[in-house]
């Protein structure tokens, strides 16, 4: 993965550099430089600081968040980068969000004739409303397989096509069909597309009216185990909103490759054969001919995270600008935990934010680039991308005018960093 990163710096680096065509030597000397700052002894010392137990996990409108905001803060400042909120002198983009407690959830109960054995929370399913509301009920909502949930005109894919899902469950594959099936002419084959993430299935059940939706767990095509689906905190956070998501389905949620099994096998079908029917090009939703039901109770609090912005302007084109973004965000404490309650996060993403800090700090010393560069470590991914989703409708400088941009998460480190992680 270093050689990737690295690559993609080193083109991102000469987008700001302007339009005058380098010499190979410039190259060379442009990605030395960013290796240097990224593997430098300050890097190492930003990386060991995000992580450290005194920055408790970096969750959002925490204690650990507001210092991790504070000291990416103060070395923006320290190298005189210019910030967000010129006129109060702050590099803060304050994010506005909700906190969604779930206090009480329910098994998922099923009933029809072969309706399968219930499946209990966090074991083998994890549930949670985005309402913004004390509680939530889906009763008796019939249940419809999705395939993976996609619609996708410019690939010409549908699998809610001639499906009417308005008050029902749907259940639906992780990741997308170029991931399943490796073919770089579908989707873009082993690169997930963002109608890969679960943030992308659970918006489209809810323009689908769906009332529930649930992505079956794979470790390989989600990329993390079912231990960060449901070990955690079942706390969540969301951006605030006027409707408060009362657009969104009732309930989101994940099953386990147990339970989606166990949940074919007991009305006659096969979750590997559902999974080839997905793929082919005559897959139209299956109903599972099964009613689901499951109440959540919930607490919830409004509050403030921030995103952390600042830039270097451009001498001869400063509207036009690339941008460098990391999550500075991770996953907090767990009190249920009592001999290690704290998820450090070194790697997701205290690496990237570190990248994110050398390289600002590698810019700030000069020489001032052609076209502006934007340093954004924005906060609550880990809770759904949140904090870009608040940047890209609220820009520092008009996104039209990006050139290029560059987002750095989970970053493998080599030699003497990768104790730290």
């Amino acid at each position: 993965m270093k050689y990737v990163i690295m690559g993609a710096l080193s083109l991102t680096v000469l987008a700001a550099c302007g339009p005058a065509t380098q010499s190979d030597n410039d190259t060379d000397k442009a990605v030395a430089d960013i290796q240097d700052s990224a593997f430098n002894p300050n890097y190492r010392d930003y990386l060991k600081t995000l992580s450290s137990d005194e920055f408790e996990g970096r969750a959002p409108a925490s204690a650990g968040g507001e210092k991790t905001v504070s000291f990416i803060e103060s070395h923006f400042r320290e190298w005189g980068l210019k910030p967000y909120d010129e006129e109060n002198d702050s590099y803060r983009q304050p994010v506005p969000l909700v906190k969604l407690m779930p206090y009480k959830v329910t098994s998922l109960n099923f009933s029809g004739e072969s309706a399968p054995e219930s499946m209990e929370y966090r074991t083998e399913m994890m549930a949670w409303t985005p309402r913004v509301v004390d509680e939530v009920k889906v009763e008796d909502s019939d249940v419809v397989f999705v395939g993976y949930g996609i619609v996708a005109p410019e690939y010409d894919w549908n699998d809610y096509e001639g499906l009417d899902v308005e008050g029902k469950t749907v259940v639906m594959l992780v990741n997308d069909p170029g991931y399943a099936t490796g073919d770089p002419e579908l989707f873009n084959g082993n690169a997930m597309t963002y109608y890969g993430r679960w943030t992308y299935k659970f918006e489209e059940a809810a323009r689908q009216g769906a009332e529930a939706a649930f992505v079956i767990h794979e470790t390989g095509p989600a990329g993390y185990g079912w231990g960060v689906v449901a070990g955690g905190s079942p706390v969540r956070f969301d951006l605030k909103r006027e409707n408060k998501n009362m657009d969104r389905s009732a309930i989101e949620g994940w099953v386990t490759e147990e339970s989606a099994n166990a949940l074919f096998a007991s009305v006659g079908k096969d979750l590997e054969q559902m999974r080839e029917l997905a793929l082919s090009g005559e897959f139209k939703p299956e109903p599972l001919n099964i009613e689901a039901s499951l109440t959540v109770n919930n607490k919830f609090e409004y509050l403030d995270t921030n995103n952390v912005i600042g830039y270097i302007e451009g001498s001869e084109y400063p509207e036009e600008h690339v941008i460098y973004m990391a999550h500075h965000d991770h996953l907090g404490t767990d009190p249920v935990r009592e001999d290690d309650p704290i998820y450090n996060g070194a790697q997701d993403n205290a690496s990237g934010t570190a990248a994110l800090m050398a390289m600002a700090e590698q810019f700030a010393k000069g020489p001032q680039p052609e076209r502006s560069i934007v340093f954004a470590a924005v906060g609550a991914e880990e809770s759904g991308l949140l904090g870009s989703d608040w940047y890209a409708t609220h820009p520092m400088l008009p996104l039209g005018k990006a050139v290029g941009g560059i987002n750095m998460d989970v970053m493998n480190v080599y030699g003497p960093m990768k104790d730290m992680v």
